[in-house]
C-alpha cells in the first residue's frame, strides 16, 4: 500500500465517521438555515414600500395580478401606456427596467404617484376610483411644472 492509497482511506474513514455522527447533522442544519437566511433576508431587502402596502390592501392575499394592476395603472398615467406595450413600441429589452428609460422628470412624477398610492391605498380600496384621483394629482403635478 503506498501512501497515496493510505491517505484515501484514512479520508474515506474520516468522512464516513463524520457523515454517521452528530457532527454531520449539525453540518447540514448549518447550511440549510444559511439558505433560508438567504432567502428572508432577499425578501426584506427587496421589500419596498409600495409592494407592502399592495400585500396590506389584499390582506395578505395578493396575487400576482394584483402587483401587476397597481404598476400599469401608475405607467398608464406616467407615459400613457402599459410597460409591455411602450417597450413593444420601442423596441426595448423585456428585462430592462422602465425607470433606466425614463428622462428624470418621469421619475420623479413616478415615485411621487407610487408614494401617494401608498397612502390612497388605505383609504380608496376601488382601483379606478385611486386611478382618477392619481391622474388628477399628476396633473396637478404637471401643470404646477409649467
Amino acid at each position: 500500500m503506498n501512501i497515496r492509497e493510505l491517505i484515501e482511506k484514512i479520508l474515506i474513514a474520516f468522512i464516513v465517521k463524520i457523515v454517521s455522527s452528530r457532527l454531520w447533522n449539525i453540518f447540514v442544519s448549518f447550511i440549510y438555515n444559511r439558505k433560508i437566511n438567504k432567502k428572508i433576508n432577499k425578501k426584506i431587502k427587496s421589500s419596498d414600500p409600495f409592494t407592502e402596502a399592495i400585500k396590506e390592501l389584499y390582506k395578505d392575499k395578493a396575487k400576482p395580478y394584483h402587483y401587476a394592476s397597481e404598476f400599469d395603472m401608475i405607467n398608464k398615467i406616467v407615459i400613457g401606456m402599459s410597460t409591455k406595450q411602450y417597450k413593444s413600441l420601442n423596441n426595448i429589452a423585456s428585462n430592462v427596467s422602465l425607470l433606466k428609460i425614463l428622462n428624470e422628470h418621469k421619475k420623479l412624477l413616478y415615485e411621487k404617484l407610487k408614494k401617494y398610492d401608498i397612502i390612497l391605498m388605505q383609504d380608496v380600496q376601488d382601483i379606478k376610483k385611486r386611478e382618477e384621483l392619481l391622474r388628477n394629482y399628476s396633473n396637478s403635478i404637471i401643470s404646477k411644472a409649467i
